[in-house]
């Protein structure tokens, strides 16, 4: 504060970058007249590979200069695109200029006796009485999902137990917030979804047609024929990357989630949600299997199959051999799904001939061989998963 008396006047001013200077002039005529000393202080970047590649820059200028602070990054990713790249992967999301510049320290998971022990401080902080078997119970709660839903627990079980009169919450008021509530682990489990892509498929016409028949098929029949094709079936040519297919994914799982579906099934919400309008029979025709598709994207919501003589939980590979029962063609990786993009297709579905960003794009010698160059697929792409993950909220 006493430099600053010293170069700002008492009303508000902007700091600029010429104030800058004079105060770190100053600060080092201190330090060098040996009567401060600088402290560095400490900066926490938590879920760092949501940075992207001009602040990862920035971080490297900043960890240059003299009065640079500790920095702590963390993050729980593995091998992962750098943001704002379009081909630089690199462990946990950093680029590998700044990763050799870093301690990498390991983290654990807590034990079920330190989620015990944290679970009783807050329980001690807020004030709540523990019954017998409680804190044993959501300690292991705490080591089977996470120590935040352990902690999570604690707020609405008491209120359980005011409710009813009592002052102690008790083993059955958690297990009722277990059934109420469902930590990340399960959910993912309950909501689990296959994604795969078919190419070279020689049976479009066939698929569309077992479709529409199974929608009105009868009897014990028609439910093992449902079941058989409970697929989202989608034309591949017309999505741009796999954000976009997840962005479709998460709207309709939301709806879903709120029993708010739009469509009669989560599988046909996928194709609504995908489409710039919300008429259901358009999104169906452009998003769904046509009799000309000869590359489909197949997803699978859910884990559970159902039939008339009992349900039971499907493996990943089952899921995928009921795909193969049902669609003739070929299994690729999902990083192919760029080279089957039609974005002309795209351009025509989302209206993107009279969107700026796309008009506006600079044309290259090259435009006649591709009309459609990466940086402009990047752009177009962004639009569309945008527009996807707002029609929830627009429609």
């Amino acid at each position: 504060m006493s430099v600053m008396s010293h170069l700002v006047k008492s009303q508000r001013t902007e700091v600029t970058d010429k104030l800058r200077r004079e105060v770190n002039k100053v600060v080092k005529s201190y330090v060098d007249q040996g009567v401060a000393e600088v402290v560095p202080g400490v900066v926490f970047i938590d879920e760092v590979h949501m940075l992207d590649i001009e602040c990862f820059t920035y971080l490297n200028l900043l960890l240059e200069s003299p009065m640079a602070p500790t920095v702590v990054l963390a993050t729980n990713r593995g091998a992962s695109l750098v943001r704002g790249t379009e081909d630089v992967v690199s462990p946990h999301g950093i680029p590998v200029d700044l990763l050799d510049r870093c301690l990498i320290v390991k983290t654990e998971g807590y034990t079920k006796e330190e989620v015990a022990a944290v679970v009783q401080l807050r329980a001690q902080v807020e004030g709540l009485t523990l019954g017998p078997g409680v804190l044993e119970k959501v300690a292991g709660e705490g080591e089977r999902a996470s120590l935040r839903y352990a902690i999570q627990l604690l707020g609405p079980a008491s209120l359980v137990a005011q409710l009813s009169g009592r002052s102690e919450v008790t083993t059955e008021d958690i297990g009722e917030m277990n059934e109420l509530f469902l930590d990340a682990k399960t959910s993912a489990s309950v909501m689990g979804e296959f994604e795969g892509l078919l190419v070279n498929v020689k049976n479009a016409a066939a698929i569309r047609s077992r479709i529409i028949a199974a929608s009105t098929a009868g009897g014990e029949a028609g439910e093992i024929e449902r079941e058989a094709v409970n697929f989202a079936f989608i034309d591949a040519r017309t999505i741009t990357s796999r954000e976009h297919l997840l962005a479709a994914l998460y709207v309709a799982l939301v709806a879903a989630s709120h029993s708010d579906l739009t469509t009669k099934t989560v599988h046909s919400e996928i194709l609504w949600a995908l489409n710039y309008s919300n008429n259901i029979t358009e999104s169906i025709k452009r998003f769904g299997v046509s009799d000309s598709t000869t590359s489909l994207l197949v997803v699978r919501v859910g884990d559970r199959q159902t039939l008339p003589s009992g349900s039971k939980t499907l493996s990943n590979d089952e899921v995928k051999s009921m795909a193969s029962s049902v669609v003739e063609g070929q299994w690729a990786s999902l990083g192919q799904l760029s080279e089957i993009t039609d974005w002309s297709v795209v351009r025509k579905y989302y209206k993107l001939n009279s969107d700026l960003a796309v008009t506006r794009f600079p044309k290259t010698k090259d435009s006649s061989s591709d009309p459609t160059p990466p940086k402009l697929r990047s752009i177009m792409n962004e639009i569309v998963v945008s527009a996807v993950a707002m029609k929830s909220v627009l429609a």
